[in-house]
């Protein structure tokens, strides 16, 4: 959040965050303190957030992320972006869906390189205990 403060405030910024080990621990599938903490800053603040998945789109799939982000209170958001199911290039992929942000997205919060950079802001590599 430090760096976030010291980033003057525009109505027209993103912030862009992963799911799996990022916001929801991908085994036991509770909440990540330090970035839920992170999530609910950025929506206090009033920055646009997106999620980019590696989850694979499917009907059912993306009612069960959009459940299990209500679940632990990630709302709030602007939109999920789903990978296509046959589309294996995830970093490509990712890289793609910040770039159609219409917002300028200042920060990305991922645990894989592949969630922040080009297009992404500051990226912020999470790494989730155990």
């Amino acid at each position: 959040m430090n760096v976030l403060e010291r980033i003057p405030f525009h109505p027209n910024q993103a912030i862009v965050f992963d799911i799996d080990d990022t916001l929801i621990h991908s085994r036991t599938h509770a909440p990540i303190i330090s970035t839920a903490r992170l999530y609910n800053y950025c929506r206090a603040k009033g920055y646009h957030i997106y999620i980019i998945t590696a989850r694979p789109f499917s009907p059912r799939n993306a009612h069960i992320t959009a459940q299990q982000l209500h679940q632990h209170g990630f709302g709030g958001y602007k939109k999920i972006f789903f990978r296509h199911p046959r589309e294996m290039r995830v970093a490509l992929y990712k890289q793609n869906a910040r770039k159609s942000i219409p917002e300028k997205v200042i920060m990305s919060i991922g645990d894989q390189p592949g969630d922040m950079g080009e297009y992404g802001g500051i990226g912020v590599l999470v790494k989730p205990n155990g």
